[in-house]
């Protein structure tokens, strides 16, 4: 096992990785056609901008099964920077998907036009700016490979990266009814911060 920055010549690799471990996702069903292309296109803006807050596992073979990454609040442009320079890809995908009737493509869109409702559970980091603040966007791992430590390796050095680029504080987002990963987290030091609606909730662990 390898945990190690990731590189442009990866993400071909955690492309798939994604397209594996999340294929429900909208973001999978936009981006997963011609050999994940729009994936790669996605995550190569990430590396663009904090090249050290993107980390990959490797098994023995140097294939890569997992990945983590996230992003600093003070330079969130990322998923802005990606629509603007694929816009018309992604248009065409979205479009091609809710002429199917995809359900999950129609529930996102419609939820662009509701304002998500936010309850802040924990105000102990209210005072703390943003430039000390940072979000781990992603995690994964081939479910091969679950239960094996990758998670917790890449973990574990993701979030000494944030800390060593000067952020103490450490935010993510995930569904509600994800257990696992609840438990997961929880174990790492996260704690509930604030729910968003009644199906998304944010965690928070300060570094």
């Amino acid at each position: 096992m390898t945990i190690r920055q990731a590189t442009y010549d990866d993400l071909g690799e955690i492309a798939k990785v994604h397209a594996q471990c999340f294929p429900r996702h909208l973001s999978t069903r936009i981006g997963a056609s011609n050999d994940c292309h729009l994936l790669s296109r996605f995550y190569k803006e990430f590396i663009d901008d904090s090249p050290e807050l993107f980390v990959v596992a490797t098994d023995d073979n140097n294939k890569i099964v997992g990945f983590c990454m996230g992003y600093y609040f003070t330079n969130a442009n990322q998923q802005s920077n990606y629509i603007r320079h694929n816009r018309t890809r992604i248009l065409t995908r979205i479009t091609w998907l809710l002429l199917k009737g995809d359900r999950l493509a129609w529930k996102k869109l419609l939820l662009r036009f509701k304002k998500p409702h936010y309850v802040v559970l924990n105000h102990s980091i209210d005072a703390v700016p943003i430039s000390e603040k940072g979000d781990l966007l992603s995690i994964c791992t081939l479910p091969e490979y679950q239960g094996k430590g990758y998670g917790q390796k890449m973990i574990e050095d993701y979030l000494l990266r944030m800390k060593q680029h000067g952020r103490n504080i450490c935010l993510l987002s995930l569904s509600v009814n994800n257990n696992r990963a609840l438990r997961f987290y929880e174990r790492n030091g996260f704690s509930p911060y604030r729910k968003i609606g009644t199906s998304s909730i944010t965690y928070m662990k300060k570094l």
